[in-house]
């Protein structure tokens, strides 16, 4: 039970890809996967090493040989709030109104985080879902990305990037406010 060394922030998710084919034969091998986030880096890195220790200890106990794999790190983001802004402002000339993300809510980490340690990115969120109570990690959610509205959606969010693409190569002001 490592639930009480976690934070808050944590979030680990996982499955057992390969446990064996009958309940009452302990099996030579077993495999699992494990989707492991935080809300910064260093929190992750953390969460990481008390895995690894449970782990450890578990194999220990049982006389079972362990092997983890980390494999894509992710840190968080950093959005940068004069490129949101003018993205914001071009997706309402394109019919989509936006908010900005709550600050008090947990994102976590993604791919882009790690880019934004490095370089300014926008990381704005587009409606897809006409359903306010659909959760981006669902099923629903899925249906509703490949559907008309999430087509329209992608559609004007590629324009919106480039219109704030041309805003930056046109406007030396937002340029010199992204980098301050």
């Amino acid at each position: 039970r490592l639930r009480p060394v976690f934070l808050p922030t944590d979030n680990v998710n996982g499955i057992i890809s390969d446990g064996g084919h009958v309940a009452n034969v302990i099996p030579e091998v077993a495999t699992c996967s494990f989707c492991v986030r935080s809300c910064k880096r260093s929190e992750l890195n953390q969460l990481v090493a008390h895995i690894q220790q449970a782990a450890d200890a578990a194999a220990m106990l049982v006389g079972a040989k362990v092997e983890v794999q980390v494999r894509h790190m992710m840190g968080e983001r950093y959005p940068n709030l004069p490129m949101s802004e003018a993205f914001k402002e071009n997706m309402e000339q394109l019919g989509e109104t936006m908010a900005y993300a709550d600050a008090n809510k947990l994102y976590g980490s993604s791919d882009i985080g790690n880019v934004s340690v490095k370089v300014p990115i926008i990381h704005d969120y587009l409606r897809i879902s006409t359903r306010p109570d659909v959760n981006e990690h669902s099923a629903a959610f899925a249906e509703d990305a490949v559907s008309p509205r999430g087509d329209e959606v992608c559609i004007k969010g590629a324009k919106g990037l480039a219109m704030t693409a041309l805003d930056l190569l046109e406007d030396p002001a937002l340029r010199e406010k992204i980098y301050i």
